[in-house]
C-alpha cells in the first residue's frame, strides 16, 4: 500500500462557493504572519544577538551571493514587461502588478530596465514595510512592493506573459507522516506539494486561481518557493515535485 493516498479533489465548482473569501481581512493576515515569524526555530532567533562583527560578516556572504537562488520551477524569474510613467508600478512577464512602496526605488526600476535585469518575488518579514520584495538576480538590490493587480489580457493584446493557474488540488492524507497537506497542478504540467503548515491558506485554492511563484531560501523555510495566490494575496511556502 502507499504510504500516501489521496483525501479529496476539488472540482471547478467549488471555485464559485458563495462562502468564499476574495482576500482575508486583516486580523486573519496577522494571525497568519505571527505564526510564521513564531515558527522560526530558536537558532534563527539567537541569531539576531550576534555580535556586530558576527553580522557585518554575515552581510557581506549574502552580498557575495544575492545572485544565487535555489529554485524548483524554472518560472521563479521574472523578467519586467512594463512599468508605469513614472515608475511606481511595476508588471512581470507572469502579469502580476506591483505597487513599489517607497518612492526613492522609482530609479532603481528604471536601471532595471534599462538593463534588463531579471527579478525574483520574495516574502517580506515582520521588519519590512510591505509583505513581498522584489529583488535582483544582478545586484541583489531590493524593494518593498504590494500586489494589487493582475493583467487582463484582452485588454492587453500584446502582453506575452507566462501565466499561471492552479488545474486541479489534492488533500493528501501522508501515512508515514501522519500529515495532510495539499498538492497542486498547475495549467503547464508542474505539481507542488505545499507544506503542511499552510494548510489553512490552501483551503482558500481553487481550481482556476491563478498564482504566481516566488522564492524564499531564508534560514528556516521549509522550501525552496513559495506560491502566491492572488484571490487572497496570501502565499503558501511549496516546492515543485515534477515538471
Amino acid at each position: 500500500m502507499s504510504i500516501r493516498a489521496a483525501f479529496f479533489r476539488r472540482n471547478q465548482s467549488g471555485s464559485n462557493d458563495s462562502c468564499r473569501q476574495q482576500k482575508l481581512d486583516q486580523e486573519q493576515h496577522f494571525i497568519i504572519s505571527k505564526n510564521r515569524f513564531e515558527k522560526l526555530s530558536v537558532e534563527e532567533k539567537n541569531k539576531e544577538a550576534d555580535t556586530k562583527s558576527a553580522n557585518v560578516t554575515k552581510v557581506k556572504r549574502a552580498s557575495a551571493s544575492a545572485k544565487a537562488y535555489l529554485t524548483t520551477h524554472p518560472m521563479a524569474a521574472h523578467g519586467i514587461y512594463k512599468a508605469s510613467l513614472f515608475y511606481d508600478q511595476i508588471e512581470l512577464n507572469d502579469g502580476s502588478i506591483w505597487q513599489v512602496y517607497y518612492a526613492s526605488d522609482r530609479s532603481i526600476v528604471s536601471r532595471w530596465m534599462l538593463l534588463n535585469d531579471q527579478v525574483i518575488i520574495r516574502p517580506g518579514t515582520i521588519f519590512d514595510a510591505t509583505d513581498y520584495l522584489l529583488v535582483s538576480q544582478r545586484t541583489g538590490e531590493s524593494i518593498a512592493v504590494d500586489l494589487i493587480g493582475m493583467e487582463e489580457i484582452i485588454g492587453d493584446p500584446s502582453f506575452m506573459g507566462q501565466r499561471l493557474w492552479i488545474h486541479n488540488i489534492d488533500l493528501i492524507y501522508d501515512y508515514f507522516f501522519d500529515v495532510f497537506y495539499y498538492q497542486i497542478v498547475l495549467n503547464d504540467g508542474s505539481i507542488w506539494e505545499l507544506d503542511s503548515y499552510d494548510n489553512y491558506i490552501g483551503s482558500y485554492m481553487y481550481p482556476g486561481d491563478v498564482v504566481f511563484v516566488g522564492v524564499d531560501n531564508t534560514f528556516g523555510s521549509p522550501t525552496y518557493n513559495i506560491l502566491i495566490h492572488f484571490n487572497t494575496l496570501e502565499y503558501v511556502h511549496a516546492d515543485c515535485i515534477i515538471r
